[in-house]
């Protein structure tokens, strides 16, 4: 790591197996001080699964932060202050993390929501 590095804490994960199917929502929010890439990665790696297509609000910015992490030494031991802030008692804490999850699980419904309308877009330009 070196100042000003970006730390991925967060991600929300809304997965479609097959056209028409509900979506499945996985997340992952980092809330204490342990350096959060290990779990991000493995998590995101479960949600995803081996094969598909992903849909991204903002390319650059995520798939910069994915090209960070495939650098990153794998016994990196490290602490960071992600999510994590002294002052706050734990009920407080957890309303904040609520509302986070909450807030990034909106954008990923709203990227399903553009498949599915593409989709039908496509299938009407076929017909």
């Amino acid at each position: 790591m070196r100042p000003y590095d970006h730390i991925v804490f967060q991600f929300s994960v809304h997965t479609v197996r097959e056209p028409g199917a509900s979506p499945q929502h996985f997340e992952f929010l980092a809330t204490d001080g342990a350096d959060p890439r290990r779990k991000f990665i493995e998590s995101l790696c479960n949600a995803l699964g081996e094969s598909g297509n992903i849909v991204v609000y903002n390319e650059t910015f995520e798939s910069q932060r994915l090209s960070e992490l495939t650098s990153w030494p794998p016994g990196f031991a490290g602490r960071t202050n992600s999510m994590v802030r002294g002052g706050l008692n734990q009920v407080e804490r957890e309303r904040i993390r609520k509302a986070v999850l909450d807030y990034c699980g909106q954008d990923t419904r709203a990227m399903v929501r553009l498949v599915e309308q593409l989709r039908l877009v496509s299938r009407s330009a076929g017909a």
